[in-house]
């Protein structure tokens, strides 16, 4: 009776496991069993009790600090790094992943800032979030073909990175992927045409990073994902149907950009504090600008807003160097603090489409002279106008089609 009892609960445990997808590591009985083939001795591994094969998951009694991961143990495989194995091992400064491995877990080198060199092979086809986070002595890494994801921060804060080879198989950078990496160039990274999606973050802080080719087949640039880059100039395909919010903000050295018509929306503060932009090109698809996207490009002085475009976003060109705007007669809304402290601008169009102007609109252009609204008088004073739309401005006249207004609109003879 108490046999068959273990035996049926033995069934139950086995048929639980195996719903479940249980994967957990048995740990070793001791460092004294059998010798891991070709590898650094003292490390600890364990029996996965899923598929009879070991992984890697601790350092043991191990104080070497150039490491060999051993492909056998116990004359058995071994076919994975676990979570954290290495995490912190701030004097490890190279490591070797034999072919047979074919995953290294989330956190598995985070913090080993002496890493100076890994080699992976090819038989790893997934590599976790964080893997080697904050590696700041690792300069290059060759990610093996079959890895499908740069995953997220899993390059963050390497600081001495100046190259990476990324294969065909990778179709996604996660958020913060390449965060802080400082050294990387254009020379050490190309992006495969097989990515799709480049996270949140995920180039933020490459300070030197001066241009990158983006493939064509991306078709959303996370939140920002180039954000203080040292970006000069880049071009984004057509295939880009989404850049997201402050994704090129604080390029200071960027001086061009072209969106491509599959873009809808420049997203707040897409190019805030690029003060070198001075070439901006929306094609035709552009329905609305966000809340401060280009606020700070000092170096703008023109721009040409598509007819697409139904709605400017509050303060969106707010401290930009434009000296004049036409505004073209799609738009039916100026937001709030859109064109203020645009102490350049000296003309601005408006067309008879628009029915409000938000609040300090076009506060503190100081040198603004001339308004030519494409309306009647009547149309103008219909306008709905925020307070201080036009406060601390210069004496401007209003030009419409049958007559002109001064600044507080008043008639002019």
């Amino acid at each position: 009776m108490r046999k068959k009892l273990l035996v049926g609960c033995l069934a139950a445990f086995m048929a639980v496991t195996a719903a479940i997808g249980f994967t957990a590591c048995r740990e070793n009985d001791g460092e004294d069993g059998e010798a891991v083939v070709a590898g650094t001795k003292g490390l600890s591994y364990a029996l996965k009790v899923d598929d009879g094969t070991y992984c890697v998951n601790g350092m043991g009694n191990c104080a070497a600090t150039e490491i060999v991961i051993g492909n056998t143990y116990n004359n058995l495989p071994v076919t994975s790094i676990e979570d954290s194995v290495f995490r912190g091992c701030r004097e490890l400064r190279s490591v070797t992943i034999p072919n047979g491995i074919v995953s290294i877990g989330e956190y598995a080198f985070h913090d080993c800032r002496s890493l100076m060199s890994i080699t992976i092979a090819d038989s790893v086809t997934s590599i976790g979030d964080d893997a080697f986070e904050g590696c700041s002595s690792l300069t290059s890494i060759t990610i093996p073909n079959g890895v499908t994801s740069i995953g997220n921060s899993m390059f963050s804060k390497c600081s001495s990175l100046t190259s990476i080879t990324i294969p065909d198989s990778v179709t996604s950078i996660g958020g913060y992927a390449f965060y802080g990496c400082s050294s990387l160039t254009l020379a050490g990274i190309t992006i495969p045409n097989s990515v799709t999606s480049i996270g949140y973050h995920a180039f933020s802080g490459c300070s030197s990073l001066t241009s990158i080719t983006i493939p064509n087949g991306v078709t959303s640039i996370g939140k920002h994902a180039f954000y203080d880059c040292g970006l000069t100039g880049i071009t984004i395909p057509n295939s880009v149907t989404e850049i997201g919010e402050g994704a090129f903000g604080s390029c200071s050295s960027l001086t061009s950009i072209t969106i491509p018509s599959g873009v809808k929306k420049i997203e707040r503060a897409t190019f805030a504090g690029c003060s070198s932009l001075t070439s901006v090109t929306l094609l035709n698809g552009v329905t609305s600008i966000g809340e401060i996207a280009f606020e700070g490009c000092r170096g703008l002085t023109e721009i040409t807003i598509s007819n697409s475009v139904t709605s400017i976003g509050e303060y969106a060109f707010n401290s930009s160097g434009l000296t004049g705007i036409t505004i073209p007669n799609s738009v039916t809304e100026i937001g709030e603090g859109a064109f203020s402290n645009c102490s350049r601008l000296t003309s601005v169009t408006i067309p008879n489409s628009v029915t409000g102007i938000g609040e300090c609109a076009f506060s503190s252009c100081s040198r603004l002279t001339s308004i030519q609204f494409q309306g009647t008088k009547a149309e103008w004073e219909a306008i709905e106008k925020g307070e201080d739309w036009n406060g601390w401005t210069g004496d401007f006249t209003v030009q419409c089609k049958d007559g002109k207004l001064d600044k507080d609109g008043n008639e002019i003879a």
